[in-house]
């Protein structure tokens, strides 16, 4: 997708001081993969997943959250199990043009 740009935590943290929950989506992992790519991993403990990107100049990612087995251990799902994900962004983030982008590529 053209409107995206992939970065890293660090570019989006220095460039942008973070981002937050902004709104979830349901989507298959093998959707996610087959149009953003491999994911990176997350921190170790809340999340297992994360994407990051630039969207519109902001900072948007897509990750899950204290839904799979870093969190939940042995109760929670595979990564590549989850459909339940996370839009994180800012205040300036357009989440439902994102929204909207995603559900045109299906």
């Amino acid at each position: 997708m053209k409107q995206l740009q992939r970065t890293t935590f660090e570019q989006n943290y220095h460039k942008y001081g973070g981002s937050w929950f902004r709104d979830d989506i349901t989507i298959d992992y093998a959707r996610l993969v087959s149009l953003f790519g491999e994911p990176d991993a997350g921190d170790g403990d809340k999340t297992d997943a994360e994407w990051r990107f630039v969207f519109k100049n902001q900072p948007l990612s897509i990750y899950n959250y204290k839904t799979g087995i870093n969190y939940r251990k042995h109760d929670g799902l595979a990564t590549e199990d989850i459909k339940l994900w996370h839009i994180g962004g800012n205040d300036d983030t357009d989440v439902e043009a994102f929204k909207k982008l995603l559900e045109e590529a299906n």
